[in-house]
């Protein structure tokens, strides 16, 4: 329970961060989970142009929830 209780802090501190510095760590986060640079490069320039195609609109995405209920229906 120690490390859920320390995820839950922080996910919670994390949010609370400039938008400037959850970019940064959210780059640092994917740049960890790889060891080929050049996948985490992809992924992270594929965010920033996902970013950039909504304008800084967080209204203009579809919601995850959305995009998962319908990828479930057409799959089962």
């Amino acid at each position: 329970m120690h490390a859920a209780a320390t995820v839950d802090e922080l996910e919670t501190k994390a949010l609370a961060l400039s938008e400037a510095d959850r970019v940064r760590l959210v780059g640092t986060l994917v740049r960890s989970l790889t060891a080929d640079d050049t996948i985490a490069g992809a992924w992270l320039d594929e965010a920033e142009a996902r970013d950039r195609d909504m304008g800084g609109d967080p209204d203009a995405g579809v919601p995850a929830a959305e995009v998962l209920r319908k990828a479930r229906s057409r799959l089962g």
